[in-house]
């Protein structure tokens, strides 16, 4: 009698793996209805999650530096907002956005009283303390290359607009090519 369970169990147990992978998906019908058990991708489709079995491929873009007043800089919009340009900062923890950037954004219900997230200390190049309202970005569009949810800091002064790891840190790679001024983005 036990060992009769332990089979039962394992065929069991066997068949409800088999159908989670979406194996026979035409052969398992319930005593009990007339419909089959679903197949992974049917399930996702229904609870709108990604097809487990796809692996999207990891692509690279690549956006011209523009060169003004001897730095390089990059075409980004926020939230859909007009083109800025922002200087690619690898040093910099946040995407960061000057006050008057941020009031234009803000006046022009870019960023909204929902978006802002609090404050935080940076420390700076000079090794100083700053304390920035943050918020969060929900597109950064870079070129083709967007991301959502992606945290902003606003700085008092009108100093340059940086693309730091806030946005950097979400790609899959980046790279700056010196010679042919080009900054490749892997997403």
């Amino acid at each position: 009698m036990r060992d009769d369970r332990v089979v039962i169990y394992g065929v069991v147990s066997l068949s409800i793996l088999f159908a989670g992978l979406g194996f026979f998906t035409d052969v398992f019908k319930s005593p009990h209805s007339n419909s089959s058990i679903a197949p992974i991708s049917d399930v996702s489709k229904e609870t709108n999650l990604p097809d487990p079995s796809f692996d999207a491929p990891t692509l690279e873009y690549s956006i011209p530096l523009i060169s003004e007043a001897g730095v390089f800089s990059v075409p980004v919009r926020i939230n859909n907002s007009r083109q800025l340009s922002f200087v690619v900062d690898s040093g910099a923890s946040d995407v960061v956005i000057s006050s008057d950037i941020f009031e234009t954004l803000y006046r022009s219900g870019r960023i909204s009283d929902g978006d802002f997230t609090g404050y935080q200390d940076y420390q700076i190049a000079d090794g100083s303390i700053v304390r920035a309202r943050t918020f969060q970005i929900r597109r950064l569009s870079v070129g083709p290359v967007t991301v959502r949810n992606v945290q902003g800091s606003v700085v008092p002064s009108a100093g340059l607009l940086l693309l730091g790891q806030s946005f950097l840190a979400k790609l899959s790679g980046w790279r700056i090519d010196n010679d042919g001024r080009t900054l490749y983005l892997k997403y």
